[in-house]
């Protein structure tokens, strides 16, 4: 698939997760998902994450786009994250990607790799789901 693709189906994937159809936005990820090897996906999570950024980013007040890193809280409690691994990848991607540090995103993924199929997918879809849920809020704190 031409990136010029794969760009277009993560967009009306967050736009459907946000706004539209769940399901669409899981057969989409279903998809991209099954045309992508390990790096293609890292890409596609990547930019997953850099619509959430950029809605993260529009949200604070008075941190100017590609300034100072924000800090974006994720999970503290440990059993947190043990109680929901998809939602604690989830958000980790998230705050490491808006605090540009995609040095922990790829050690993120990698570690979600070393998972089961079904625990990775569910660690990207969760992706997708929180970070539809920003951009929806986002719009809707701008839009009413």
């Amino acid at each position: 698939m031409a990136d010029e693709q794969v760009e277009e189906m993560v967009h009306d994937m967050i736009m459907e997760a946000a706004f539209g159809d769940s399901e669409r936005a899981a057969g989409l990820l279903r998809t991209l998902g099954l045309d992508q090897n390990a790096h293609g996906m890292f890409v596609v999570c990547a930019t997953v994450a850099e619509y959430g950024a950029v809605s993260l980013r529009r949200r604070a007040s008075g941190v100017p786009l590609g300034g100072d890193a924000m800090v974006i809280p994720a999970r503290a409690a440990r059993d947190d994250a043990n109680n929901d691994p998809p939602g604690a990848f989830a958000e980790r991607f998230l705050a490491a990607w808006t605090n540009g540090d995609p040095e922990m995103c790829r050690d993120l993924f990698i570690a979600s790799l070393e998972l089961t199929d079904q625990q990775h997918v569910d660690g990207v879809a969760a992706l997708v789901s929180l970070t539809g849920h920003v951009v929806r809020s986002q719009y809707e704190e701008e839009c009413g």
